[in-house]
């Protein structure tokens, strides 16, 4: 961005204050909140200041056409699958939904993020606040109960679906073989005008014409109960393909879930459309995992809280760490991370305006508190005692 020339490194010599006015006249130009003297969020400057920066860089590429244009515009590879450059702020969180019946996940949904948002209490009312960054950093990633206390509640369950579809098909079947089948179903006679005994009659052939009541011809009840039984297989080879994967990823609202083919069992077997069959909610578990941690780890500490229907500032401290190592469960699929604090922005006021200031680590043991043009040379323990409102961690190794 030019307007951000002034903020960019300089010789020693020529540090001085500055202030940055064609940044501050973008960002008035393009949102109301940033004209006049308002106080506004340091983390909403962030995310707006790196929406506009992402916009630029879009724009300034090449315009060609090719079929790499249809991908997404923060992917992580290119079409012919090397490494894209990757914005060092994004990452890609996973939002992981298991039936707690049948214990089977729902395929894994990822969103990208700027920054993690924490809280400094679990409920939001001030109460029993965390003591540490990672405790914030637990509760974020830790399970949370959706629950489906009656059946039309909950998270619609496609495994339990399917499973309890597939029991009703099997209960009809083993009704229709064990049922007696009277004289007046059989529907044949014997060459001498009498009914053929139902003894004469195989199991499958009885439970056909027990099935449909003597009203269509053998051929036809043997063919509609082989159309059932072929709709039960179908059923049960899917079930058994959720139940060795553990993840069960038919989507039974997707017109295309099933084949032409398997409609077509559908369809003899008196199911117009997949898509009207009766659904099963369960109560699930969810639960958040990076799934792609970004270059520079950006945490937003919310220190608003409600205390008696009234938004306050939370004034507590909340201990962090100048290395931070994350392990499963928070992230998914790679090696343990590990993370180097560089900068800690600290917000001084209540929850109705106040100042920012910034402690920025210059080396690995010199650190500097900012405060507009004052800057002044600090210790690592002053660092930590700082009450953070952001906490911005860039990645040392993979």
């Amino acid at each position: 961005m030019h307007c951000g020339v002034d903020l960019s490194p300089q010789p020693r010599k020529y540090i001085r204050s500055v202030v940055p006015r064609d940044l501050n006249c973008m960002l008035s130009e393009d949102t109301s909140m940033f004209r006049g003297m308002h106080q506004q969020d340091a983390e909403e400057g962030f995310q707006f200041i790196m929406e506009k920066l992402e916009k630029e860089i879009n724009q300034s590429r090449p315009d060609t056409c090719s079929l790499s244009t249809l991908l997404p515009a923060r992917a992580p590879f290119t079409a012919d699958g090397t490494s894209a450059p990757i914005h060092p702020f994004y990452g890609l969180t996973g939002n992981l939904l298991e039936c707690n019946v049948c214990q089977k996940a729902k395929p894994i949904s990822t969103d990208y993020f700027l920054d993690l948002k924490l809280s400094l209490c679990p409920f939001m009312d001030g109460q029993r606040p965390f003591g540490t960054l990672r405790e914030s950093l637990l509760h974020y990633t830790s399970q949370e109960r959706i629950e489906g206390p009656f059946d039309c509640y909950g998270v619609e369950c496609s495994h339990c679906t399917l499973v309890r579809y597939v029991e009703d098909l099997d209960r009809k079947l083993d009704t229709l073989a064990t049922t007696s089948t009277p004289v007046d179903l059989c529907g044949d006679k014997n060459d001498d005008g009498r009914h053929r005994s139902s003894s004469n009659f195989s199991v499958y052939d009885l439970y056909c014409r027990t099935q449909l009541r003597g009203t269509y011809t053998c051929a036809s009840r043997i063919h509609n109960v082989r159309e059932l039984k072929e709709l039960t297989d179908m059923l049960a080879k899917r079930v058994e393909q959720s139940r060795s994967s553990g993840v069960c990823d038919i989507d039974l609202d997707d017109p295309h879930c099933w084949t032409p083919d398997q409609r077509v069992v559908w369809e003899t077997n008196g199911v117009t459309d997949p898509l009207d069959i009766a659904r099963t909610h369960a109560t699930f578990l969810r639960h958040v995992e990076l799934v792609r941690p970004p270059r520079v780890l950006l945490f937003h500490i919310n220190r608003n809280v409600y205390v008696s229907d009234t938004i306050v500032k939370l004034d507590v401290h909340l201990a962090f760490d100048d290395r931070l190592r994350l392990t499963a469960p928070l992230v998914r699929h790679c090696e343990p991370i590990t993370y180097a604090l560089v900068a800690v922005v600290v917000h001084h006021g209540n929850e109705r305006g106040g100042h920012y200031t910034c402690y920025r680590r210059v080396t690995s043991s010199h650190w500097v508190h900012i405060s507009d043009e004052h800057v002044v040379d600090v210790s690592v323990a002053d660092v930590r005692r700082a009450k953070a409102y952001m906490l911005l961690y860039e990645m040392m190794s993979l």
